[in-house]
């Protein structure tokens, strides 16, 4: 489950201190002689195919991980064997997948419960 986030590490790595405050080797580590390439082993992009099934949700106002970024990952996923799936939320921005009470959220819990089999109730909001 991809919420608003990139499938391809190496391609966002330049505009993550702009967009999200933080340095891309917070998220893969620093390179060494050992792992000159920390892409290799964190980057989704770079584990194709991976046997997993992704959905992607992404805010169609969303500029920091874009839908169309998501479409193309998921095209790409697609093209190697797996199993994926973008949605675009109307009228959501970035910070709305993961919120709860955000015109996103219903749409990203229906896509959680459908990938645990489970179905919604009542109860759920």
């Amino acid at each position: 489950m991809h919420l608003g986030g990139s499938g391809d590490l190496k391609a966002w790595a330049p505009d993550l201190e702009t967009s999200c405050g933080t340095d891309i080797a917070k998220l893969t580590g620093a390179p060494s002689a050992a792992r000159p390439n920390v892409y290799a082993d964190t980057s989704p992009a770079e584990l194709i195919p991976n046997g997993g099934t992704s959905v992607f949700i992404n805010g169609a106002l969303d500029i920091v991980a874009t839908p169309e970024e998501s479409a193309e990952y998921a095209a790409k996923l697609r093209q190697n064997g797996a199993v994926a799936t973008a949605i675009v939320v109307p009228s959501a921005s970035h910070f709305d997948e993961p919120a709860v009470g955000s015109r996103a959220w219903p749409v990203v819990l229906a896509a959680i419960l459908s990938a645990v089999g489970m179905a919604r109730t009542s109860e759920m909001r």
